[in-house]
This record gives C-alpha cells, sequence and structure tokens, in this order.
C-alpha cells in the first residue's frame, strides 16, 4: 500500500499478519537514486515482519520538509491499524533518517548501521565523503537532539574505522547506544555481516533488543572466517600497523575466498577487493599472480569496467604477455577510451609487440594518437627499430602539424630517420 509519494520521498506499507512490530526502513545513498526497493525490503518479507519502506528520491540525507509530515501520516496507521510498537531501520544515510525519524514515531528502538550523526560540513567537517551531496542542501532539519527518541538504539559500526566512529561517539554523547562491534568491516558491516551468515539473527534479535554485545561477538566470531570483507579490512589495518608480510597474508586470503565464490555472490565491494588487491601485487612487481584475479573479477559497473580493462592490459604486459596485453589494450581504446594513461599503456604495448602487430595497431589509432602530443611522441618511440618507418615518418608529419608547439621534437625524428 501506498501511503505517500512525495516529490522528496515515497513511503510504502508492506503488513504482515504479526501485529507485535511495524518496522519503519529508511534507504541508504544510492549511486543513482531512487533506491528499487526499501531497505532490506526482500529480508523482513521472508521473515513476516510488517513494514513501511521510506525511499528517498534524492541523496538529499533526508534534510526535506516532507519528512516530518510523512511521519506522522506513518504513525497514525501503525496505531489504526494496531501495530503494538515501531522500530525503526537504516544503513548509513538510512540509519540517519531511522534515528532522526524515531522520536516522531516515538520508536521503542532503532536498528542502524554505520549511521551519521550529520553530513553538515559546519558539524561534521572531518568526513568528506559525502560533500557532494551536500552541496546544496539545507541543513535546517538537522536537529539530532531534539528528533532522536528515547528508545533503544543499536548501532552495529566497525569500532576500528575511524570516520564511522566519530559518528557513533557524537551519537553516544546524546544518547545511549548499544554498540555491536564488527571489527575490520569498515563502512560495509552489512555486507559482512552477511557473509559471516549472522545477518539475520543479528537483526531479528536487535529488533526485540534481544542481542546483547555478548551474544553478536560470539555470533560473529563464529561466521566471521567466511568473510573476504574481514580479511581484507584486516590486511589493511595490519599494513597501516607496518606489519606487511601479515597484511599480505589476510589480502590473499580475502582474494581467495572469493576466487571460489559464486558469480552471484559478488558485490561492488568486492569487485574493489580484487582491483585493490591486484593492484597491490602489481605495484610488488607480481603481476603474473594479479592477472587470475583480474580475470576473475567482471565488473558489474560500468564506469569500472576501463579501469578493469586498462589494468588487465597493464598486468599482461607486466607478466611478459605481448600478444595478450596489445589485444586488451587495443580493446579498451578501440572501446572509446582514450585518455592519456591508456593511450600511453597502448604504446608501451606495441613496442613490445612484433612487427606485425605493432604495425596493424598504429594504422589503426593513428588518428586517436594525434589528440594527444605526449602520447604521439610515445608511440613514435615505441615504433623505433621495428623497420616501420614510412608509419614513423607519417606520425610525426602529422604530429608536426597538429602540434606546432612540438615540432621540433618531431622533425627531429625525421631528420634521424632521413640520416640512417
Amino acid at each position: 500500500m501506498i501511503l505517500i509519494d512525495g516529490a522528496h520521498l515515497s513511503a510504502t506499507l508492506l503488513g504482515a499478519d504479526r501485529k507485535d512490530v511495524l518496522v519503519v526502513t529508511f534507504s541508504g545513498r544510492e549511486p543513482a537514486p531512487p533506491a528499487r526497493s526499501g531497505a532490506a525490503q526482500e529480508f523482513f518479507r521472508k521473515n513476516g515482519v510488517a513494514c513501511v519502506h521510506f525511499i528517498a528520491k534524492q541523496n538529499h540525507w533526508w534534510q526535506t520538509e516532507e519528512l516530518e509530515p510523512a511521519l506522522d501520516i506513518v504513525a497514525n496507521v501503525a496505531e489504526r491499524q494496531g501495530y503494538q510498537s515501531i522500530v525503526t531501520y537504516g544503513s548509513s544515510m538510512g540509519g540517519y533518517g531511522a534515528l532522526i525519524a524515531s522520536g516522531r514515531l516515538k520508536a521503542v528502538r532503532s536498528v542502524v548501521d554505520t549511521p551519521q550523526f550529520s553530513v553538515d560540513p559546519a558539524k561534521t567537517g572531518w568526513d568528506d565523503r559525502w560533500l557532494k551531496d551536500t552541496r546544496g542542501l539545507s541543513f535546517a532539519e538537522d536537529r539530532f537532539d531534539d528528533r532522536v527518541g528515547p528508545g533503544e538504539i543499536y548501532v552495529f559500526s566497525d569500532p576500528g574505522f575511524e570516520t564511522d566512529q566519530r559518528h557513533v561517539d557524537m551519537i553516544a554523547a546524546l544518547r545511549p547506544v548499544r554498540h555491536m562491534r564488527a571489527a575490520f568491516a569498515e563502512h560495509a558491516v552489512s555486507r559482512v555481516l552477511l557473509e559471516a551468515g549472522v545477518l539475520q539473527t543479528a537483526t531479528l534479535e536487535a529488533l526485540t533488543g534481544a542481542l546483547s554485545e555478548t551474544r553478536f561477538k560470539a555470533l560473529l566470531r563464529a561466521g566471521r572466517r567466511t568473510s573476504p570483507l574481514i580479511y581484507a579490512g584486516a590486511s589493511r589495518a595490519l599494513a597501516r600497523n607496518g606489519k606487511v608480510k601479515l597484511a599480505d597474508r589476510f589480502g590473499a586470503r580475502a582474494v581467495d575466498l572469493l576466487m571460489t565464490a559464486p558469480p552471484s555472490a559478488m558485490r561492488l565491494e568486492h569487485e574493489r577487493l580484487l582491483q585493490q588487491r591486484a593492484e597491490s601485487l602489481m605495484a610488488d612487481g607480481r603481476a603474473l599472480d594479479a592477472v587470475p584475479i583480474l580475470e576473475r573479477w567482471k565488473p558489474t559497473d560500468s564506469d569500472a569496467k576501463a579501469t578493469h580493462d586498462r589494468l588487465h592490459a597493464a598486468a599482461l604486459h607486466q607478466a611478459g604477455d605481448a600478444a595478450g596485453a596489445l589485444k586488451r589494450a587495443s580493446a579498451l581504446v578501440r572501446a572509446g577510451v582514450a585518455d592519456r594513461e591508456s593511450l600511453n599503456l597502448l604504446a608501451d604495448c606495441v613496442k613490445d609487440a612484433d612487427r606485425k602487430h605493432a604495425a596493424s595497431a598504429v594504422r589503426e589509432f593513428r588518428d586517436v594518437f594525434l589528440q594527444a602530443e605526449g602520447p604521439t611522441l610515445r608511440l613514435i618511440g615505441a615504433l623505433m627499430g621495428k623497420n616501420l618507418d614510412q608509419d614513423v615518418l607519417e606520425l610525426c608529419e602529422a604530429g608536426a602539424a597538429r602540434f606546432p608547439a612540438r615540432a621540433d621534437k618531431f622533425n627531429g625524428v625525421r631528420a634521424q630517420l632521413t640520416r640512417t
């Protein structure tokens, strides 16, 4: 049942037979809002929990005058339909929403992970993660102490992730908090709990107030060995403390778990993990170890595809697979990725390719290279010594005309070829 459909938010009631609790959820930040479904909507449906799902139509961090009237509507519906209590729920931006809505809804409890105290730069200027969202927002509605109710607050977060912990500390300074500590989860707490197999149990017990810190610690300890994200977070923490070898072991274990995971289990957090591991291995000169990781990583985000393909080509090049590197780099540029980094990589691949493939590449991409003088000169250097003098001369002539300020460079190469 659609309760509200405003300019800035919507709210939908999905009822259930049980009337002991109504969970009011708040969507988190989305790359392309609005979210297609409410926070944990399928999870609550499967567990027979009645919910009202608030969905933000922009990443406005619930700074909208539509929110409080909408909360009044939800409170009235809950009373009319006989729900015994209300619990608010959300993650990150949704966690902030769940907290500031708790007073108006007279919620007995809020269950949130990695929530913010505020994203107003005037209050939390040390957190620069959401600055793009906050430009143009009015924070007249950002009144934490006035809007957060007296009910219990369960916070799931990583105490070692400093930025999130500062928000938790600010919340705890104003309201008592039951802190469920998920070490090394960083900002991906929900995903870590899912990987560890404890998300369902921990969430359902928190909704009723039955979850204790001791119980949560035991649950997480039993399941954490199955979480790639925990191993990755531990690896980064160890690296920050200078324990490089141990950090490498933990990072390798995270990747080992992902390499055997089904494709359906892969999420953006896992893709970033694989990317970081591949980059780290290549920085250490271990491209042969990075190649299988890059073959396993199949980007689901279109913005990540160019990064993946460029990294894959670079790894093959570093590993000595000249033909494979040239094929990958060519496909990248052929797809329209013609930034300086990609063109320089292609030039390096041409340098190590055999004469036939080098000639084919330079003829296909000649006009693309001539968009920038640096990559063009790099390509000319890559072709020297391959008995492709005519191609070099043509590039030099075109380069001198295209970039008159650097004509001396191009003409110098022409003169050198003419003398020899």
